[in-house]
């Protein structure tokens, strides 16, 4: 039996097909809060067999969370991107809140504070320093609802952390978890707690969890936490009961939080419970769960539109839109296709409609600057250009550490300077002029740099064929598990059939397709040994001197820990240096900063149900190889 392990990806490789765009009696605007990492598991339960979840230091990452807003919106039959801003923004009667968390640190005490800024006053005049602030650092303090800071005491005498996620929002309530743990010098004594909590927006203050569920759903509540504790008698020591509200598939459910011994704590669902209307709109998705995944099984929530004609999917590495007809999602025609860097869970889910749309559009765009840096990129095929476009590619700065690119407004170095770029910002580069590139950058302007400074990254996606290991072949397979059969080596690709387990097959190609790079931080100077990929023989091995704070791009793993890397304009084979499974800390000469995502496509012929195609990322069992 052979799998690879998917990067869970969808593969950059996108046209949007020629068919008649559907139209809509009025417009949709889709407002999503957004969280990337956190230190909360939402996931976590007791059984049986297993007992208590065992917190380890792996267990707490301090994989502080951070928060964006998604705006999207429906024109001319399709579902778009129109804005990206950081922080969580959530609308209210008299504008939008500003909601984010702060991770403070003193000495070795770390703290999260989760910060609220109620709507500006309309009347009073903009705070022009705040208004080019991201994230944390535009929040007008003044406006706090109460002060905040790690107490001197845990700053002075204590060693530990408490971290806070937020979990939902809605327009009067936000919903946060809590994990805390610290070892106080002195005393010596150390304690732990964990909890889910619901605070209302204007006050910030804890409220009775069971008393804002009401009397039917509260009492469902307790009578939930009673029948868990029974189904584990093992367990001696029961902590706090709390509940909170979170995402689970494709709704807003209520989830159950018991802490227990030694900073251990489980989860349980509080199944078929309503939520008030006042803590959460009530929601419905167009198509079952079950459906949603059927034909879209990387899928981990989904939104429908108030009338039930629009679904947006999200998976670990894509968002999606799609007009619904008959209740059928048509993959040949998707409203929007996003690309996501980093798995990011939903906290928020607003839908707007009528004037709402262009009104909250409007606000939006003046609430701060866009991102520094996005979380999403569009999907593009090699070969679709832009009218007059010679070309579209990604380029790197590759100056001096501490020397910036010159950004110019036309190409010679005697025209007026525009921009400045530092060492390994990207840009996308427009067209090629002798030595000058024609760069795009991110607020839309062009300009124009000298190629010497900026080194061109391969394009997406990059394909090898074969297969991801050594030990895997082709010919007669049985499968495993079920999979989707697409009609191209791509998960934009129209789909063709779903293949249940012991379906009997051919295999006759496969293909690795990278859609995204992963990014390797040098955290050390240091010197390795790499093969550059157009040198045949492994006597031509280059000494590589890698400086601290320099880029690699990783674009494919070759086994053993051998990897294909673009540094500095150039391909090479590298021995990774950088996983901390593989490598001791003593090598180690990098870290990751984003996950390369790479899948296993192969096509394959279904004689018996005349059917052929490609599948992703197979869990097979081979039969027997191809005759030579």
């Amino acid at each position: 039996m052979f799998k690879l392990k998917s990067t869970s990806v969808s593969v950059g490789i996108a046209l949007f097909w020629q068919v008649t765009a559907p139209v809509f009696a009025q417009d949709y605007g889709l407002l999503l809060g957004l969280r990337q990492g956190g230190n909360y598991n939402a996931m976590v339960q007791l059984s049986a067999e297993e007992g208590p979840r065992q917190e380890s230091k792996e267990d707490v990452m301090d994989d502080s969370a951070t928060y964006r807003t998604l705006w999207l919106r429906t024109q001319e039959g399709k579902l778009k991107l129109t804005a990206e801003k950081t922080s969580l923004l959530v609308p209210g009667e008299e504008g939008f809140w500003r909601i984010d968390v702060k991770h403070s640190v003193y000495n070795d005490y770390n703290e999260d504070f989760v910060w609220v800024n109620p709507p500006p006053d309309s009347d009073a005049p903009a705070n022009p320093f705040l208004a080019n602030k991201e994230g944390i650092e535009a929040f007008d303090v003044a406006m706090l609802p109460k002060p905040q800071g790690i107490e001197f005491q845990h700053g002075e005498q204590c060693i530990g952390y408490h971290y806070r996620d937020i979990l939902f929002v809605e327009n009067n309530h936000i919903g946060i978890s809590s994990v805390n743990s610290q070892t106080c010098l002195g005393t010596g004594s150390s304690t732990g707690d964990s909890g889910l909590q619901i605070l209302p927006l204007e006050t910030m203050d804890p409220v009775n969890f069971t008393e804002l569920l009401g009397p039917d759903t509260g009492k469902l509540f307790t009578t939930t936490a009673a029948e868990y504790q029974k189904q584990h008698p093992n367990i001696k020591e029961w902590g706090n009961l709390s509940g909170g509200i979170v995402r689970n598939n494709g709704q807003w459910t209520i989830e159950g939080h018991y802490a227990l011994a030694k900073n251990e704590y489980t989860n349980f669902e509080v199944t078929a419970a309503p939520i008030p209307a006042d803590l959460a709109k009530p929601t419905s998705l167009a198509l079952p769960w079950a459906t949603i995944k059927k034909q879209i099984p990387d899928a981990v929530d989904a939104f429908s539109s108030p009338k039930q004609d629009i679904l947006v999917v999200l998976t670990k590495s894509r968002l999606l839109g799609f007009a619904l007809k008959e209740g059928k999602i048509n993959p040949r025609q998707p409203m929007l296709r996003l690309i996501i860097k980093q798995p990011v869970s939903v906290v928020m889910v607003q839908w707007a409609e009528g004037q709402f749309v262009d009104n909250w559009t409007q606000e939006l765009e003046s609430l701060g600057p866009k991102p520094r840096k996005s979380w999403f990129t569009e999907p593009r095929a090699d070969n679709q250009q832009e009218e007059g476009e010679t070309f579209q590619l990604l380029g790197v700065v590759t100056t001096e550490a501490g020397t910036a690119l010159n950004i110019r407004e036309n190409f010679g170095e005697s025209s007026q300077l525009l921009a400045k770029m530092e060492k390994n910002s990207k840009v996308q580069i427009l067209d090629f002029l002798g030595n000058w590139y024609k760069v795009e950058l991110e607020d839309g302007q062009t300009g124009y740099v000298l190629s010497e400074y900026l080194k061109v990254l391969p394009r997406l996606p990059y394909i090898r064929a074969g297969c991801p290991a050594g030990a895997c072949s082709y010919g007669k397979w049985s499968l495993n598990e079920s999979v989707t059969l697409y009609e191209q080596p791509s998960f934009d690709s129209a789909t063709l059939a779903q293949l249940e387990a012991q379906q009997s097959l051919e295999a006759m190609e496969g293909q690795i397709n990278t859609s995204q790079y992963g990014e390797i931080l040098v955290i050390k100077d240091t010197e390795v040994k790499a093969l550059p990929l157009d040198v045949a023989s492994v006597d031509n091995k280059e000494i590589l001197k890698l400086l601290k704070d320099d880029l690699l791009y990783d674009l494919e793993s070759k086994g053993e820990g051998l990897h294909i890397v673009w540094y500095q304009g150039k391909l090479y084979y590298i021995e990774e240096g950088w996983d901390a499974n593989h490598t001791a800390e003593v090598d180690r000469w990098g870290k990751v900063l984003f996950e390369r995502k790479s899948d296993w496509w192969v096509q394959i012929n279904v004689s018996e149900k005349n059917l052929q195609g490609w599948v992703a990322n197979p869990n097979v069992q081979s039969v027997s190889e191809p005759a030579t």
